[in-house]
């Protein structure tokens, strides 16, 4: 019985060696600005745009980066979705999950600012696979000013830029000087943690713990 003094011991050594189980992983990367952006296409409440996008890694979606300023002052929140594909076409019947972002998160227009808005996603829980085609639209569906979402021509191998006019819900493909939009996404991946060597000492510990539970069972 006397070996049961230990347990509380135990509890909090591997309470403090439990390793984290997943990590944020950058997947498909598009940099509009590096590809040599001349605009893009104006997000208000006439228009929407949407970029197609293949992840190439399996996990939980969590952040959406996107390449997005203001134009004239926009007064509501831009609304990013997440949406399922039909024949490489966004579909708006595939509503996976959508997030608002304040007008204030999105920076003014200036041509020499490649920085990217992060969007974090992971409420919504989308779970991709590999090889899954899916596309990221902004709209602004009410309010006064709009934005731009920044792209070049055919940059983006795995998907496709498109827009629509609200509220209908075809989406038309971009002219060929703006064919993507610029864009990154994160996956959230289950991973395996080796303990860092600042645990050393607590496994030491774990180890004479051990050592005293075997000392006690023999007396």
């Amino acid at each position: 019985m006397r070996s049961l003094k230990v347990l509380p011991a135990l509890a909090l050594i591997f309470a403090i060696t439990s390793p984290a189980t997943a990590a944020l992983m950058l997947d498909q990367s598009a940099d509009a600005f590096a590809a040599g952006t001349n605009g893009g296409p104006q997000i208000f409440n006439f228009q929407a745009g949407a970029q197609t996008f293949t992840a190439g890694v399996a996990g939980l979606l969590a952040q959406v980066d996107l390449q997005v300023q203001q134009d004239t002052s926009p007064s509501d929140d831009l609304i990013l979705s997440i949406l399922g594909t039909t024949g490489g076409v966004p579909d708006l019947n595939q509503a996976l999950g959508s997030v608002s972002i304040a007008p204030g998160d999105v920076p003014p227009q200036d041509f020499n600012n490649a920085s990217f808005v992060s969007v974090d996603v992971s409420s919504l829980g989308i779970l991709v696979s590999v090889g899954d085609l899916l596309a990221l639209e902004l709209s602004y569906p009410q309010g006064g000013g709009n934005f731009v979402w920044y792209g070049s021509a055919d940059f983006y191998a795995g998907g496709e830029g498109f827009f629509r006019n609200p509220p209908a819900t075809n989406f038309n493909f971009n002219s060929s000087d703006i064919s993507d939009l610029g864009f990154q996404t994160w996956v959230e991946t289950p991973m395996d943690v080796v303990p860092e060597p600042s645990s050393l000492l607590v496994w030491s510990l774990l180890g004479l713990t051990l050592g005293g539970c075997a000392w006690l069972r023999r007396r």
